[in-house]
């Protein structure tokens, strides 16, 4: 490159991504400037200029020199000059190869239309090497005409993808890397912006009529092509929730599940008990059950869970399953389990008629139902009956119903242990319950149970009362576990009102979520300290660590995890937890805005929750979701409306009313 020129030469350029020729020059305030075709002036860099000459041309004619260099250029091609030199010389001048190109005599149009075919040309013979121009070898131009072929074909792969996703065309036989966009359009579809792909996606989008949401566009384009179910539950894909277990796992849980378990010298045969398990009508992972006798000082009650400990070792392939998805999943359409069925539904399951292996809480009551003793203990026991929640509610109506007199003995025992807990400052609220339940042929089914049974709550009941001892036994041991603690509630700006929805809905405003921990703490809307959670270990992951733990102690080994370890294991549930959870309700609500899409104009009577100007917070009664909607002046809350529903959105999970006349 040769030094700066004071006077004003053509040079070759780099501008916006391009190869430009423009007339160079040193202002007077010693920067440089460039004028191009336009013949309007801007600045430069020193490093934006590629090829200095020795043409020098006035404005005047600038515009017309950069023309004619550019027709000149559109004509001619270099290869055959290349074929000429290539392995006879190693480097020629610009001049050298312009006389080689054309006659000698060559002319300043000439030599900028060569600058412009050497740095634009889709196909490269010279490479610059300071002022001179070396020959490339075949291997190289045959290098960069295979790239060419291949970047073609990609342009064309790409345009009959495009054409397919919009639905103009077909593919007859589709390529890797139409395979990968797919993929990618797929990705794009399930995690929004969120995506690493969602740069290309939206490009190619932008083919089509424009929207305000892409990701719903991607969606809706791969569900009209096919690619993607309509009801796609994607924040399960979001949450990298897997559907199913991969046969390695299937074959080591069936490998578990025959084994025959180990240690039962430390495990109580507690067989002659007379177990039963209360639970849905449609559950199949059965991990609690219930026993109770008279005895000569008053009542025995037995809390029996099921020891997963035994069946699932702390490391394996079972394990990794089960830390990975670290809950099971129960959504209208399917049930995911944490643990693959053969130990969840089967080997593990507390069912009737069957030998199980169970951790048990064995406690003491005198005859006025005051706690005398407690233990707990590895046990084996027999599921003695399955009953139902409506099938236990009928019984605790009449003694003389099988189980009948147990769950009244149980019911008695249950109401002091209640009774204590809102003196200590539990919080109960008799929230409806809702069920969605969708059919292989997506038919849904929504279920509202207006307050908790008294089956429900019986077994709610002694389900808090053993994670109550069993946090007491653990913290008294000094053994890591992972806690479970939530702060009171302020009550203060509560409105007094006896409609108990609006009273819920302004609590569950004020409640801070619960906390996971390894230091024991006060549950303040159960009202007990301390609290863990012990008793889905079929179900929840962190109830497998807290009764590993306990199982560990009770056989008097050392823990099986230290402090670190349930810190890592608290760590990655406190998280995965809430999104799960989050992930239930959003299905359910996903399935009830399907349901209601086909019910426009239809009216629902609806419990104004809070009022704020005259925009309101309601919530239907048939199906507990929440909406806002304008009403008439004068309506307060507590208040029941009648609504009619003007559109739903199944994406966004919104529907719209409007008060009926």
């Amino acid at each position: 490159m040769k030094e700066p020129m004071a006077e004003p030469h053509i040079a070759l350029l780099r501008k916006g991504g391009l190869h430009i020729l423009a007339l160079t020059r040193v202002g007077a305030d010693n920067r440089w400037w460039a004028t191009a075709a336009d013949g309007k002036p801007f600045r430069i860099t020193r490093q934006q200029i590629v090829w200095e000459t020795d043409i020098a041309i006035l404005d005047s004619g600038l515009s017309q020199w950069i023309g004619e260099a550019e027709q000149v250029a559109a004509e001619t091609d270099v290869e055959e000059a290349w074929k000429v030199v290539q392995g006879e010389v190693p480097g020629l001048s610009l001049t050298d190869l312009a006389e080689l190109v054309w006659s000698p005599a060559v002319e300043s149009v000439q030599i900028g239309a060569l600058l412009l075919c050497l740095f634009t040309s889709p196909l490269r013979y010279f490479h610059p090497d300071g002022l001179m121009l070396t020959p490339l070898s075949e291997a190289d131009v045959a290098q960069q005409i295979e790239k060419r072929a291949q970047q073609g074909q990609a342009v064309d792969e790409e345009s009959s993808f495009i054409a397919w996703l919009g639905g103009t065309a077909e593919i007859d036989g589709w390529t890797h890397r139409q395979q990968s966009w797919l993929e990618t359009v797929r990705q794009f579809a399930f995690e929004g912006d969120s995506s690493t792909a969602a740069k290309a996606v939206k490009g190619w989008l932008r083919q089509f009529p424009k929207t305000m949401d892409p990701q719903r566009q991607a969606f809706d384009l791969l569900v009209w092509r096919g690619e993607i179910d309509e009801d796609e539950f994607f924040t399960l894909r979001r949450l990298g929730y897997p559907k199913s277990f991969s046969d390695e796992i299937l074959a080591e849980a069936d490998r578990l599940a025959a084994a025959e378990i180990t240690g039962d010298e430390n495990r109580r045969d507690l067989s002659v008990l007379a177990v039963f398990t209360i639970d849905e009508a449609s559950t199949v992972d059965i991990d609690d059950g219930l026993s109770v006798q008279r005895t000569a000082s008053g009542y025995e009650v037995g809390v029996h869970i099921s020891d997963a400990a035994a069946l699932v070792p702390a490391v394996g392939l079972i394990e990794e399953a089960a830390r990975e998805r670290m809950t099971s999943l129960y959504l209208p359409e399917a049930m995911l389990p944490m643990l693959p069925r053969q130990l969840s539904e089967e080997a593990g399951s507390l069912v009737a008629g069957s030998l199980r292996p169970a951790i048990t809480l064995l406690a003491q009551f005198n005859d006025v139902f005051e706690l005398q003793s407690w233990e707990l203990c590895r046990s084996q026991v027999r599921s003695a009956c399955r009953l139902s929640y409506e099938e236990a509610d009928a019984a605790l109506l009449d003694a003389s119903a099988l189980y009948g007199l147990e769950l009244d003995m149980l019911s008695s025992v249950a109401q002091p242990l209640r009774h204590a807990r809102l003196v200590a400052g539990a919080l109960e609220m008799d929230r409806p319950e809702l069920k969605v339940r969708v059919d292989e042929d997506k038919n849904v089914a929504v279920f509202v149970n207006p307050v908790p049974t008294p089956a429900r709550r019986l077994v709610a009941e002694f389900m808090v009362f053993m994670n109550n001892l069993v946090g007491t036994y653990l913290r008294e041991n000094d053994i890591p576990a992972i806690y479970r603690s939530q702060d009171p509630v302020d009550m203060e700006d509560i409105p007094d009102t006896s409609v108990d929805a609006v009273r819920q809905y302004h609590i569950l405003r004020q409640i801070r979520p619960a906390r996971l921990g390894t230091a024991p703490g006060l549950h303040a809307l159960l009202g007990v300290d301390p609290y863990v959670q012990v008793t889905s270990p079929l179900r929840r992951y962190t109830d497998l660590v807290n009764q590993r733990q306990l199982a560990s102690m009770l056989d008097g080994d050392a823990p099986t995890y230290e402090l670190e370890a349930v810190k890592a294991a608290l760590f990655r549930a406190d998280a995965m937890l809430r999104d799960l959870s989050r992930a239930e309700n959003e299905r359910q609500r996903y399935w009830i805005h399907k349901l209601m899409s086909g019910k426009l104009g239809e009216e629902f009577s609806a419990i104004v929750l809070d009022a704020r100007d005259r925009d309101y917070v309601v919530e239907l009664e048939a199906y507990l979701i929440r909406s806002n909607v304008y009403l008439r002046p004068g309506t307060e809350p507590g208040d029941t409306v009648q609504l009619v529903l003007q559109e739903v959105d199944t994406w966004r999970q919104q529907a719209h009313f409007r008060q009926a006349d």
